[in-house]
């Protein structure tokens, strides 16, 4: 935590970092517009529904491992050498931006050969 503070300071967004060790599961993040873990998947699928509930376009990045059926939006590989863990010297990035939630009965209206097609 102490190094998370240290690094926010010297890169100069200290107003707009913050840092807390709490319940996971029990922290507010509501306010977060960007989240980042390293969690197993099964934490990470554990974590989703909360996260999907947050507002929508707030970016979600993982390091290492997927959110189970949620697609990244965007990946990335790394070349981390001195990585020893998991993949050694790869490291995977995932990133999704939270989805509107567009729940509920749609139509359409669409022009077909002069005539209107419209869904039920």
């Amino acid at each position: 935590m102490k190094r998370a503070h240290e690094s926010a300071k010297r890169e100069g967004v200290t107003d707009r970092a913050s840092f807390v060790e709490q319940n996971l599961f029990e922290t507010d993040l509501s306010k977060a517009t960007v989240i980042t873990s390293y969690l197993l998947p099964e934490m990470n699928e554990k974590l989703r529904p909360k996260i999907l509930r947050l507002k929508p376009g707030t970016r979600v990045v993982a390091h290492d491992y997927h959110m189970g059926e949620w697609r990244a939006d965007d990946n990335d590989t790394l070349s981390v050498p001195e990585k020893t863990v998991g993949n050694p010297g790869v490291s995977y990035i995932y990133m999704w931006y939270v989805p509107a939630n567009a729940a509920g009965k749609w139509q359409a209206s669409v022009p077909v050969g002069g005539r209107r097609w419209r869904s039920m």
